[in-house]
């Protein structure tokens, strides 16, 4: 239940971002916009604030990412394990399945003789 809990979290976090990403450019640009009309802000100024933003988000997304990629390396660290014990699993069962045929096979020499 704990991964299923930590995937929805991941999906609504990305939501998040997909949304931020469509949503902030245009807010920026009303921002900037209603900036320079209203209050009669250079256009250098306007520039060097969006490279500020634009900076910290990039900063802040790819910490974000680098997050999720650690958790994408645990699940599939957790998924190669979870393989690897039903591969054994598998390889005792047909280790008794054999033997169990060798004993049957046996049993019915024996038998018939």
């Amino acid at each position: 239940m704990n991964r299923l809990t930590e995937t929805l979290k991941i999906k609504r976090q990305t939501t998040y971002w997909i949304w931020f990403g469509r949503i902030s450019p245009i807010l920026f640009l009303f921002g900037a916009f209603t900036l320079y009309e209203i209050f009669n802000t250079e256009i250098p100024l306007l520039f060097y604030a969006s490279w500020a933003i634009f900076i910290t988000v990039s900063l802040i997304w790819w910490g974000w990412v680098l997050k999720i990629i650690l958790e994408f390396i645990k699940f599939f660290q957790e998924v190669s394990h979870s393989v690897n014990d039903i591969q054994s699993d598998v390889k005792e069962v047909q280790k008794n399945v054999k033997e169990l045929n060798q004993s049957n096979s046996k049993q019915r020499t024996r038998q018939s003789k």
